[in-house]
């Protein structure tokens, strides 16, 4: 299978290096800037091109790495080829954009996945199969904590469409993905207390949502972009049957200190550490539903959106000072 990844940045190297050890898959890597592709390729055993030259060279599926803002454009080319698509979250740097490509893909009839790799988390996994099985019982909370250990360079900021579009997204989706349900109102407030590089780009670097689902569920997601750890992503399932935890473990870069020692051990200090085997995993697991026409069990084009819309509703709430409704 020839494996189509557009962009030059970490994703692409993420994707490449599950990628590079499966068999009869060849790398194709397409930039806007020919050297890069090539300096990927060398370093991956792949072959470089340009964008529009790797969509025409008959790939059977693609990746679109590439920086938010060459979303709809690389997206828009990679339809054209006709093949299974898998694009780094979000889809595109607007609700607008993200909508009309996911109306594209399904007028097409091509498969776009956006990615969110928590859904190939193994403690992800455990928490969603608790609540489908009912061994959670009925819930009565959830909360998570989604904490970077490193403050983003000024010109990540200045791109990153801010903490909720970024940071939260993940947040939002996993609730929507554990739950099967869809957000109906948030209320969100944020705070630099971070770094100054982020007030000055309109951001925030601390924040909190508490979100309420269909049936009344309310979930509460903290975020900070600095974590003085490590990368820590937790996520937390208290129910009638069980009260479960993805994220907490020896690793978990929080002092336990009652017991010094019981966390903190070789905790990971990226994301890409952190969630090292989800990434291999969404990846392989891509490959394989395009290689035998099964269902990938990622997140649809139509779903992004649908999260794409909750994070914008955040940003109002955030703005405003008070709940809003989610517009749908």
């Amino acid at each position: 299978m020839r494996a189509l990844v557009i962009g030059s940045g970490r994703m692409a190297g993420i994707r490449a290096s599950a990628l590079r050890e499966l068999d009869d898959v060849e790398l194709l890597f397409a930039t806007r800037d020919l050297t890069r592709a090539q300096a990927l390729a060398e370093q991956y055993d792949g072959s470089a091109t340009t964008v529009e030259a790797g969509v025409q060279d008959s790939p059977d599926l693609v990746f679109v790495t590439s920086a938010t803002a060459h979303h709809r454009a690389d997206l828009e080319l990679a339809l054209t080829a006709g093949v299974p698509i898998l694009v780094e979250k979000p889809l595109a740097a607007s609700i607008s954009d993200s909508e009309a490509l996911s109306a594209k893909a399904s007028e097409l009839g091509v498969p776009v996945i956006a990615g969110f790799q928590r859904r190939f988390d193994r403690g992800f996994r455990r928490l969603k199969d608790a609540i489908d099985s009912g061994e959670a019982g009925r819930l009565y909370v959830m909360r998570s904590a989604s904490m970077d250990h490193t403050p983003g360079r000024p010109e990540f900021i200045a791109a990153s469409a801010g903490i909720f579009h970024d940071l939260f997204v993940h947040d939002i989706e996993t609730a929507m993905w554990l739950t099967g349900q869809r957000v109906v109102s948030v209320y969100a407030v944020g705070d630099s207390r971070v770094s100054p590089a982020y007030a000055e780009h309109g951001d925030a670097d601390v924040a909190t949502i508490i979100a309420h689902l269909d049936d009344g569920l309310t979930v509460t997601m903290h975020g900070v972009r600095h974590e003085p750890l490590g990368q820590d992503v937790r996520w937390e399932v208290y129910g009638s049957g069980s009260a479960l935890s993805a994220g907490l473990s020896q690793r978990t870069p929080v002092l336990a200190v009652e017991e010094p020692g019981l966390t903190n051990v070789g905790a990971p200090l990226t994301f890409q550490e952190r969630f090292a085997d989800a990434f291999v995993e969404e990846t392989r697991s891509f490959v394989r539903s395009c290689a035998t026409g099964t269902e990938f069990l990622g997140c649809t084009a139509a779903e992004a959106v649908l999260v794409s819309r909750v994070a914008d509703a955040c940003t109002r709430s955030s703005a405003a000072g008070h709940a809003v409704v989610v517009e749908y």
